[in-house]
Formats: C-alpha cells, structure tokens, sequence
C-alpha cells in the first residue's frame, strides 16, 4: 500500500513538473518582446513562483529545462546552455534565500522580496556576462537596461501569480 503511495506521489510530482515546464515554456514564448540579443517575457514569474511552493532544487531543474526549451523552439539554441544554467542557479538563489531551513516559506516577506531581486540581478548579469561572450562586451552591455525591466516586470507578476495561487490551495505542497 505504501509503494503505491509513493509511486502516486512521484506520479503527481512529475505531472506538475512537467505541467510547469510547459507553462514556462508557452509564457516565455508567448510574451516576448525584443530586446538587445534576446527578448524579454513574464516566464521568470514563473520559475519564481515554483522555486518558492517547491524549492531550490526542483526550481532548478524545471525553470533551467522550461526556458531551454523555448530557446529551442523560439529560434535561439545558441542560447540553450546559458538559459538552462541561468535560469537554475536563478532559481535556486530565490529559494535559498526564501524559505526558511525547514522549507516554509511566506510570500509576502522581506526574505521572499530579497530573494526574487537577487535571483533577477543574478539572472541580469550571467545574461550580461553570456551575451559579451558571444558577441562582444558592448552589445552584452546592451542588454542589461531591457533586462532590469524585465526583472521587474516579472517580480510584480510573481507576486500576483503567488499570491493568487495561494489563496485558491491550487498548489499541492506535498514534496
């Protein structure tokens, strides 16, 4: 009865994963607005909501695969790499810095504010960093201006997101 729990649950955890992989995804690729080597999106609100409802680790792996996936299918794979690493190390910054040791976690906290500014500026300066190592420092330069916007379109859109699905328990918090 217990293995059946269990696989249940690893059952469950992988549908969201993917769920969220998904949805990440689709809103990276749906919301884009050009900037200076890229575009800018709301995807980031994402990752920032499921590395806070499920971690460091599982924001890692879900927001690095979810963003590398609309790089690939958005027409930039040479961004692939950067984006899987650039958006997991994001998001475990968030976490790290979000939840508390035993994993809880409240949305509307300094910790849960310091978190999502500092997974921004780091996800800010590795594309930065990225873009003057592909194409030179003047035009990875470029980029950062669009990209504070974004990151602060998108911590606005992480806290309604957030806080919506909190109120409504449309998050299962099992893992």
């Amino acid at each position: 009865m217990e293995q059946n729990t269990n696989t249940r649950n690893k059952t469950l955890q992988l549908s969201i994963f993917a769920l969220y992989m998904a949805i990440i995804c689709i809103v990276t690729m749906f919301t884009k607005i050009p900037i200076p080597l890229g575009y800018a999106h709301i995807g980031d609100s994402i990752i920032l909501t499921f590395a806070l409802f499920y971690g460091g680790k599982n924001g890692f792996i879900v927001g690095g695969i979810g963003s590398a996936l609309s790089d690939l299918l958005s027409g930039f794979p040479q961004w692939i790499i950067p984006t899987l690493l650039i958006k997991g190390v994001m998001a475990l910054i968030m976490a790290a810095i979000a939840r508390k040791e035993d994993g809880t976690y409240k949305i509307l906290s300094i910790r849960t504010f310091i978190g999502a500014i500092a997974g921004m500026l780091f996800m800010v300066a590795g594309y930065v960093v990225a873009g003057m190592l592909m194409n030179g420092f003047a035009a990875g330069l470029a980029s950062a201006p669009g990209l504070l916007i974004k990151s602060v379109v998108n911590i606005i859109a992480f806290y309604i997101i957030s806080v919506v699905l909190d109120k409504t328990r449309k998050i299962e918090k099992k893992f």
